[in-house]
């Protein structure tokens, strides 16, 4: 006997003159027998729909995809139509040849190889060449300043010539080499120990992972100007992406929040996710453009700014409700989106700003309308005499109806990348900047103190800007040693 089968019976029995023959009592148990019934069959919905998800179909990496099942993909991108591989004018990476060898070795001939007869003598015909392309003998170079002293001949009085600003110690490392230390931790996530024991091996120089604390520690302090500065750039941007993660510090969970464009990257660890860390972060409370992120509710409280979400997201969950819930609206609703998506782009290919008004009110009828017999189709199948018994819970709406309805409340956001050029169709950038920080997550797992956390994010956002603007980061991260204004290797020129 079915649930519908089951739910019509016990809906007449609960009708009928039997009823009021039954004890109380019994009444009673029926009722929460059926509480019980549901609550277990919801949660034998939920745990399989929860083990039919993967990364196609949810926010979960591709690493928790079952391996027993081949990885099916639908990607939002078109086929192009061009064959794998480089492209017709592509410039390619091949090694060539220089003009200018800086060693050259010469193969002399000494003997014939068929006969054996003495060719010493004999003019050279011909040279063959080969190049091979390899790393010098790596060693390291120790600069020794000397300051001189002299006594005035006048007043008796010694002076002392000044040495240059970092050179403290009478033994120290140099700005290069504390600033390739800092590359390596922070940017390439080698761990402590093992940055030391790299240096050690290329080198033959020990160095303590103190001593890369302590480069971290002032790099970190050197920066803060700079994340301030960048924190300012982000207030004034017309498009800003948002996102955050979960890190764990000494065992306890801690959350980064992220805000970046095209640009900058600027990372902030807190102790909560919400709210509270997006006043602390210092972004969105004086945010006016229009912030990118994921449907999390904690960003809609921010009135002040216009929002746009993450249609990657709704794509994954589109796919996920029309292959766990047969909901034929939800495939609509994802080639509806991925065909704006194409036109806006060929769109922007041709110069053009803004998509012309009746493509865009059609779009926006054709989204509402998709919307609409969604909900026309479930008023249809809804049973307006059906009775449900009394149940103590509130009944829980399905993934696909709080799908549908966020599509129907935040229209607007889900179709801004349509009304303004300026707004992507996803949050990917903010997925991407975040990304790495759930690498170190899993080579490290976790941070020790909160310095070194927030070293990590500070450090972290300089080098990810230095990469989106082009500049060298090595040479960056050796200027922190170095006394030198860090706002000169990061462009940070108000958006006009």
């Amino acid at each position: 006997m079915d649930e519908k089968t089951l739910t019509t019976l016990y809906t007449q029995i609960l009708r009928d003159e039997v009823v009021a023959s039954l004890p109380p009592a019994v009444v009673t148990l029926l009722a929460m027998m059926w509480d019980r019934l549901e609550t277990l069959e919801a949660e034998v919905t939920r745990l399989t729909q929860q083990a039919a998800l993967d990364s196609r179909t949810s926010s979960k990496p591709p690493s928790t995809d079952q391996s027993r099942r081949p990885r099916q993909t639908r990607s939002t991108r078109r086929r192009s139509g061009k064959p794998p591989g480089g492209q017709e004018g592509h410039p390619g990476a091949t090694l060539e040849a220089t003009a200018h060898p800086q060693h050259v070795v010469r193969h002399v001939v000494t003997s014939c190889a068929a006969c054996g007869a003495d060719l010493s003598a004999e003019p050279v015909a011909g040279v063959q060449t080969r190049q091979v392309v390899d790393l010098p003998p790596i060693v390291l170079e120790v600069t020794e300043h000397q300051a001189e002293t002299k006594t005035c001949p006048h007043c008796r009085q010694a002076t002392t010539a000044a040495f240059p600003t970092g050179v403290t110690s009478p033994v120290q490392y140099g700005d290069r080499l504390k600033g390739f230390l800092v590359y390596l931790h922070q940017y390439q996530l080698v761990p402590y120990q093992r940055s030391c024991e790299l240096v050690d091996d290329l080198w033959g120089q020990a160095v303590s992972p103190g001593t890369l604390a302590t480069a971290n520690a002032h790099c970190a302090e050197t920066l803060a100007p700079v994340e301030q500065a960048i924190i300012r750039y982000l207030q004034a941007a017309d498009v800003v992406h948002f996102d955050e993660t979960s890190l764990f510090e000494q065992g306890e969970r801690r959350w980064l929040h992220s805000a970046s464009t095209e640009d900058v990257t600027y990372y902030f660890p807190y102790s909560k996710r919400g709210k509270d860390g997006m006043e602390a972060a210092g972004v969105l409370p004086e945010f006016k453009g229009t912030a990118m992120h994921d449907h999390w509710a904690s960003y809609q409280t921010y009135t002040g700014c216009e929002h746009a979400f993450c249609n990657a997201h709704h794509v994954r969950e589109l796919d996920r409700a029309a292959e766990q819930d047969e909901a034929r609206w939800a495939e609509q609703m994802r080639e509806l989106l991925c065909r704006i998506k194409t036109c806006v782009e060929e769109a922007k290919a041709r110069g053009l700003t803004r998509l012309p008004r009746q493509e865009t009110a059609m779009f926006y009828e054709w989204y509402c309308s998709v919307l609409f017999d969604a909900y026309v189709q479930d008023a249809a199948q809804a049973d307006p005499e059906a009775n449900p018994p009394p149940s103590s819970k509130r009944r829980k709406q399905s993934k696909e109806k709080n799908l549908r309805d966020r599509l129907y409340r935040y229209a607007f956001e889900t179709l801004a990348f349509m009304y303004d050029f300026r707004v992507p169709f996803d949050n990917n950038l903010a997925e991407r900047d975040i990304r790495m920080t759930k690498v170190k997550q899993k080579i490290s797992g976790g941070f020790r103190s909160t310095e070194g956390l927030e070293h990590f994010c500070r450090i972290r956002g300089f080098i990810s800007t230095i990469k989106k603007q082009g500049g060298n980061v090595l040479e960056a991260l050796s200027a922190t040693f170095q006394g030198q204004d860090m706002l000169q290797f990061v462009r940070l020129e108000a958006p006009e």
